[in-house]
């Protein structure tokens, strides 16, 4: 018997009937595992700088908590795809945190609501209200949403790359050799 002394809800939920692979495992460890930082640093950034800053984590905390929806109401979409899962977890955390550093660095204010989440919000809704029961169209679902915010992310990181070194005038991975640019070229 597999870990007889782990809850039978959480074996019946969590742990697929042929039993745990590799992946099967990272995925769970990283749910655990961020759930935990999760609750940790909110509460640790809330107490050092006063309870208004929880308005600027929830854009973390919807990404956290619609994953557990999904994981909780489809609890085997995690464990079928673990890759495409890491991916979407991944991409939406490094928008979370280069829109965050970009907004510091240029000295905008930081907009937590994030355009990006509003489909995992939508689709933790329809997995909660039993609309989207099949899991194929889950899987399919899932995999053309962060195919898309794969590639918004790429584009955005060209375009905010391509703005920083044309403003600065150096190129991307050689700061040394001066940029000219194309009407530079013409007057010589």
């Amino acid at each position: 018997c597999l870990a007889p002394w782990l809850p039978g809800w959480f074996k019946k939920n969590w742990i697929p009937s042929q039993g745990l692979r590799n992946a099967d495992i990272q995925v769970l460890l990283a749910v655990f595992s961020v759930t935990r930082e999760f609750i940790n640093r909110s509460i640790v950034v809330s107490r050092q700088y006063g309870i208004d800053t929880l308005w600027k984590q929830v854009s973390i905390w919807v990404l956290g908590i619609t994953t557990f929806v999904i994981g909780f109401m489809d609890p085997q979409v995690w464990l079928r795809m673990p890759r495409t899962s890491l991916h979407l977890s991944s991409v939406l955390f490094v928008d979370l945190v280069t829109q965050l550093m970009l907004d510091h660095i240029t000295k905008q204010r930081y907009q937590p609501i994030r355009w990006m989440q509003l489909p995992t919000m939508a689709f933790s809704l329809a997995l909660a209200t039993g609309q989207v029961q099949d899991s194929s169209a889950t899987d399919d679902i899932l995999l053309v949403y962060t195919s898309c915010l794969w590639v918004y992310m790429l584009l955005k990181m060209r375009i905010v790359i391509h703005e920083a070194c044309a403003v600065l005038n150096i190129w991307c991975f050689n700061i040394t050799t001066p940029r000219i640019t194309k009407s530079e070229k013409l007057k010589q």
